[in-house]
C-alpha cells in the first residue's frame, strides 16, 4: 500500500501545479519521481484496480484533518 500512497501523493502534487516555468520544471521533476517509483510504469500493474480494495483509514484521517484546517 505504501507504493500506491507515494504515487498518489505525486499525482496530487501535479493537480496543485499552476502555469509557468517553475510549474513546468516541477511537473518534470514529479514525472521523473514517478518513473523511478514505478520503474517507468512496469512496477504498478494491478495496483489501482484491486477489486478487493481496502480503505486506507490513515489516508482518510489525513484528508479529513486537512479539510477541517482549510474551513
Amino acid at each position: 500500500m505504501a507504493l500506491a500512497r507515494e504515487i498518489n501523493e505525486r499525482l496530487d502534487a501535479i493537480l496543485t501545479l499552476g502555469d509557468g516555468e517553475k510549474s513546468k520544471k516541477a511537473l518534470q521533476t514529479i514525472i521523473d519521481e514517478l518513473n523511478v517509483l514505478t520503474h517507468n510504469g512496469q512496477n504498478v500493474r494491478n495496483v489501482f484496480n484491486n477489486i478487493y480494495y481496502i480503505n486506507d483509514f490513515t489516508q482518510d484521517r489525513k484528508i479529513r484533518n486537512e479539510t477541517k484546517g482549510s474551513d
